[in-house]
């Protein structure tokens, strides 16, 4: 993979790009909280190296933050590559049910965010959580920050057997199950207070 020897020709140019190396995988929490001390604009956006993010998602996902003032970040559908070609996976552009329905399921995909980066200032990703990071992220920042969906398909999610779901399948369904539980106790004790 020559992903590092290119990165490193744009490494100094204009100070956009920052190259941060280690000799050792650390993991994936260590290298997004990493990461995210080195971003200083106003918006951050993330994907996983092998997906592929089409030329206009940027600008699609800051039109549409701007559009939509009350939204505090957003993702976008995706459409799978690899495995399943050709799903296309859709989700909603109502912040309350992004919210509320992560009882069951994940509302913003984590290769799509393009998040307002006081949110990251704020929240950062918790290594408890590892294989279910990103939904326990989400659930936390739900609480307090309203996030939405771009209703188009914005990035091509590659599957294959070497993600995570499929290595780390019985851990992360474990976390994934203690973590429902903590997201529904919550939304219930929620709706009793509501009804209150």
């Amino acid at each position: 993979d020559e992903s590092t020897r290119y990165l490193r020709h744009f490494n100094n140019r204009k100070d956009r790009v920052k190259l941060v190396e280690w000799k050792e995988n650390r993991g994936l929490i260590i290298a997004l909280n990493t990461g995210l001390l080195y971003c200083k604009g106003e918006y951050i956006a993330r994907m996983d190296a092998d997906d592929i993010s089409l030329p206009h998602r940027f600008e699609t996902q800051l039109r549409y933050l701007k559009e939509h003032s009350e939204l505090d970040g957003v993702g976008s559908y995706f459409r799978q590559i690899g495995t399943h070609t050709g799903d296309i996976t859709l989700y909603s552009q109502d912040w309350r049910e992004v919210k509320d329905r992560l009882v069951d399921s994940t509302t913003v995909p984590h290769p799509t965010y393009f998040m307002k980066k006081y949110i990251y200032d704020e929240f950062r990703y918790d290594s408890y959580w590892k294989h279910v990071e990103d939904l326990e992220w989400l659930f936390r920042v739900t609480q307090k920050y309203k996030l939405a969906n771009v209703p188009e398909v914005l990035l091509f999610r590659r599957r294959h057997s070497r993600q995570v779901e499929v290595q780390h399948k019985e851990e992360q369904r474990a976390k994934g199950i203690e973590l429902r539980r903590k997201i529904r106790e919550t939304f219930n004790q929620r709706c009793a207070t509501s009804q209150r």
